[in-house]
């Protein structure tokens, strides 16, 4: 069975133009994540930061719009993973 995360994502409601900041907890420092919105897999850049540090993992969320709201996914690489709805006000 996947391995399961230390602290799961939570949900978070947003101003649009404000910044999101999902955090996980990884059970372990070396286990790779894959950040997700819905179905569509998210790369760092000038919209989403993606940090690692220990067994913590966080994608920061740039200047928020309605095109943001939806379901997040952090997912490591065996499978197990964690969501988290993030609602755009």
């Amino acid at each position: 069975p996947p391995v399961r995360f230390k602290q799961p994502l939570s949900d978070l409601q947003v101003w649009e133009r404000d910044l999101a900041i999902l955090e996980c907890e990884v059970p372990e420092d070396s286990v790779p994540i894959t950040w997700y919105l819905e179905d569509r897999r998210l790369q760092p850049g000038a919209k989403y930061g993606m940090e690692e540090w220990g067994t913590k993992r966080r994608l920061t969320i740039r200047d928020i719009g309605i095109d943001d709201d939806g379901i997040y996914l952090c997912e490591m690489a065996d499978g197990g993973r964690s969501i988290a709805e993030v609602a755009v006000k």
